[in-house]
């Protein structure tokens, strides 16, 4: 039996006799061995939390999901630079108090700032808090690739001190 590699990468083994003629070709087709497609249940469809796939080597930090919200890399976050913080989230959070956060994925970290938007024609609407950086080089530094759920848990506030002034600095781990 001797096994020949033709050049569309099918493998095919054949079968020769003693006098040198083919007994039986056959062409074997490749397989790739693949793990089956993550399954999501009918019920978890529109459940944002079922579609994250956490990247963050060794990250097991998401067995509660307080103060968590879930943004995807698309078109608008890379080229215009902002996340839109849910309104419920901003407010139960008090982020309009905040001007700056830091982004950690792994040990990289991540500075951005902290926005408020105002509304001046419609003053009964809620303040709306964004996330302004440079998000196409954070998901370069992170590895993630257009169209990944993120997912950004607010873990911490840190005070930094800079020329006597203190400055509240929001912590997300995002993964």
């Amino acid at each position: 039996m001797v096994f020949t590699n033709l050049g569309d990468y099918k493998l095919n083994p054949t079968v020769f006799l003693n006098n040198g003629t083919c007994l039986y070709p056959e062409i074997v087709y490749p397989t790739m061995l693949r793990l089956p497609g993550r399954g999501i249940p009918l019920y978890a469809i529109e459940d944002k939390r079922a579609h994250h796939i956490c990247t963050w080597e060794g990250h097991t930090n998401h067995n509660d999901e307080d103060d968590v919200f879930y943004v995807e890399l698309n078109g608008i976050v890379l080229e215009f630079y902002h996340v839109t913080i849910s309104v419920d989230f901003a407010g139960s959070h008090q982020m309009q108090a905040y001007s700056q956060s830091c982004l950690v994925h792994d040990d990289e970290r991540f500075p951005v700032k902290v926005h408020t938007v105002n509304d001046t024609k419609r003053r009964n609407r809620e303040q709306q808090v964004k996330l302004n950086g440079n998000f196409r080089a954070f998901a370069n530094l992170c590895g993630f690739r257009e169209g990944k759920l993120m997912r950004f848990k607010l873990v911490d506030t840190v005070v930094e001190v800079v020329e006597g002034e203190e400055n509240e600095i929001l912590v997300f781990h995002v993964c």
